[in-house]
């Protein structure tokens, strides 16, 4: 699946995960396309589980096995005050 980032402001896309599932986004993931400076962020139950930055290039991968079941969100958008913009592409693996 894919849906859209923007430039600068942070985009937020949810999905729901189950206990041992695998979420892997950004650069790596077939359809991904990106320009400028990415950042990502994860969170579980409104805590930070997981970040990053520049893993292809100035692209931003983040692969993440859950602990448990339930709604992860993913917090798409560009390192500081740069722009950047692109199409997000993720996998969820049993």
């Amino acid at each position: 699946s894919t849906f859209y980032a923007s430039n600068v402001s942070t985009v937020q896309y949810s999905v729901e995960l189950c206990a041992g599932s695998t979420l892997t986004f950004g650069c790596g993931v077939s359809g991904n396309s990106g320009t400028g400076d990415q950042y990502f962020r994860l969170s579980y139950n409104g805590n930070q589980v997981a970040s990053h930055d520049d893993a292809c290039g100035r692209l931003s991968n983040i692969s993440y096995t859950a602990p448990a079941a339930g709604t992860y969100t993913m917090y798409l958008g560009c390192f500081a005050n740069t722009s950047c913009s692109g199409t997000v592409a993720y996998t969820i693996t049993p």
